[in-house]
């Protein structure tokens, strides 16, 4: 592609005279803002930023509730078949207005573009993001053939206008529906108690007396998985865990008489129906009853939070871990090297026995050093998602199973226990990522799985889609793991095989899981075996 300088494009759809042209957009801004169905705004903005710009074909992207994708909403004219798709939200120049948050013109006024003899010519394009409150909701992308000239100045700020309009017409359009459906859900609690809109959180939850639960509001039974009447009966040691002498020592007691002038904040946990505990920040306030107190705790969900904070941890101990495998390979591959090397033409020499039987060991020795540190160079090997590709988990699963039969069929049968192995791999949605490294991911599973069998047993390994994600687990009916294992066992070098494991099988699990924006999910139990899931998110159409 060369560019060129050239003169402005005086003849553009637009160039009709300022009068003529303010007409056309406070027309479309008013159409835009009066408009009353909701579900017919994005095609609203389309029509309107087409007529406005001249533009044959336009796109109206929003991000999904998964940032790392935006969805093409609404398009027509030349764009009409991207309707309804998904897009990586980092990837080509919608990506790069969603993450500079400034518009993008090619070519800009005074060029335009050439491309090699025989090729189509690219024509004019404007793309400029939707902000609403600070926050890139998405992008409007207008196009136009070379003929009709490059958008100018005036075309940019025009759309954009539009399309803050139309970030406004939709995000408050989304925060209205949020409030209405929280303000539902507030209206079963007692008005004495009730938190305003704007400061009821997630969920609330009211003891009398720092003992039984009276009241809860709908979120408070979805999100802790109670029926109202099952939740009403529960005490606040149902809900939350609390020590051994929390019904002797009242550990608020001293701050009560605040309470009832002003709200205490802290983080805690709660326990849902499962057993499960959800990690929250609770808002406590005080109100006086004749017969005692009542305690209104507003919490707001921060799981998510804790989640990005986890892998935000996880992450830098990988950046630690890549930096740690780069240096032992360069430290110690050249005088291992030289070890391995003098130990293979001294073992080669010598017929002595008592001397063999002392080298032996210490090349074994030198291997598994040798060993250890190729598997944390692996760490520090470059990935690159553009070299990814849509992969069928099922078929690489059945792969996988084939290439590692010696581990789970012939091996054992050597050494006198019956391993079987059942493969339920029905067609899945596919996955965009690394077939490599997945697939060294499942065989690390499924060595796993066979050393956790030392008498015999099954393992499965199946794939599964669910909506929002294509998920394979391998399980087995082994040793299972303890709370204190499965607490640490995707920690680098844990391990409760030394001295020939390593301690890095799980940890690599989990980080292509996590490279490929999945996760890894284990669940065990002592002598009931062990399940570990890894759940990816569908490829884009």
């Amino acid at each position: 592609m060369v560019r060129v300088t050239a003169e402005p494009y005086r003849n553009s759809p637009t160039d009709t005279g300022d009068g003529a042209f303010l007409a056309r957009l406070l027309a479309a801004a008013t159409r835009l803002a009066g408009e009353v169905d909701e579900a017919r705004v994005p095609r609203l903005v389309v029509e309107e930023a087409a007529r406005l710009v001249g533009a044959r074909g336009v796109m109206l992207a929003l991000l999904d509730y998964e940032p790392e994708w935006l969805v093409i909403r609404e398009a027509l004219g030349t764009a009409a078949r991207a309707a309804g798709r998904r897009r990586a939200s980092r990837a080509g120049v919608l990506g790069q207005v969603l993450q500079t948050g400034a518009s993008l013109r090619c070519p800009t006024d005074g060029q335009v573009r050439r491309t090699p003899p025989g090729t189509p010519a690219l024509g004019a394009l404007l793309v400029v993001p939707l902000r609403f409150k600070g926050e890139v909701l998405g992008a409007l992308q207008a196009t136009r053939p070379p003929a009709a000239g490059p958008f100018n100045a005036r075309e940019e700020q025009a759309l954009q206008l539009l399309a803050d309009l139309a970030a406004a017409r939709m995000g408050a359009s989304d925060q209205a529906a949020a409030l209405r459906a929280r303000a539902q859900e507030l209206a079963v609690l007692d008005p004495a108690w009730r938190p305003p809109l704007d400061q009821a959180g997630d969920f609330v939850l009211v003891v009398k007396n720092r003992r039984q639960v009276i009241d809860a509001d709908e979120a408070a039974c979805r999100i802790l998985d109670y029926p109202r009447e099952l939740l009403l009966q529960c005490t606040l040691a149902d809900l939350v865990p609390l020590p051994p002498w929390a019904d002797r020592v009242d550990n608020l007691g001293g701050i009560r008489a605040q309470m009832m002038r002003e709200s205490v904040t802290f983080d805690t946990l709660v326990r849902r129906r499962d057993g499960t505990l959800l990690p929250v920040r609770l808002e406590l306030r005080v109100f006086p009853q004749p017969d005692g107190f009542v305690s209104r705790g507003v919490l707001r969900d921060l799981s998510r939070e804790k989640r990005a904070q986890a892998q935000a941890i996880q992450s830098e101990k990988m950046r630690l871990l890549e930096e740690i495998g780069a240096g032992l390979a360069h430290e110690l591959n050249t005088p291992l090297a030289v070890v391995l090397g003098n130990l293979e033409m001294a073992l080669a020499e010598l017929a002595d026995p008592d001397l063999r039987a002392l080298l032996l060991p210490a090349r074994g020795a030198a291997e598994r050093i040798a060993l250890t540190v190729r598997q944390v160079h692996r760490f520090a090997q470059p990935i690159v998602p553009s070299a990814w590709s849509a992969l069928d988990l099922s078929r690489l699963a059945w792969e996988v199973v084939q290439e590692t039969r010696p581990l789970w069929e012939a091996a054992p049968t050597a050494e006198g226990r019956t391993i079987r192995l059942e493969l339920d791999a029905p067609p899945v949605s596919p996955i965009w990522g690394d077939a490599a490294e997945l697939r060294e991911a499942l065989r690390e599973l499924i060595a796993n799985a066979v050393q956790a069998l030392p008498h015999g047993g099954t393992i499965r390994v199946a794939t599964t889609e669910t909506a929002s994600e294509v998920q394979v687990s391998v399980s087995d009916d082994g040793v299972g793991m303890s709370a204190e294992v499965r607490q640490f066992c995707m920690e680098p070098f844990y391990t409760t095989r030394r001295p020939h494991g390593t301690g890095l099988g799980l940890n690599r699990v989990y980080h292509t899981a996590l490279r490929h924006r999945g996760h890894v999910q284990i669940d065990s139990a002592e002598g009931e075996g062990t399940r570990v899931t890894i759940g990816l998110p569908r490829a884009p159409s």
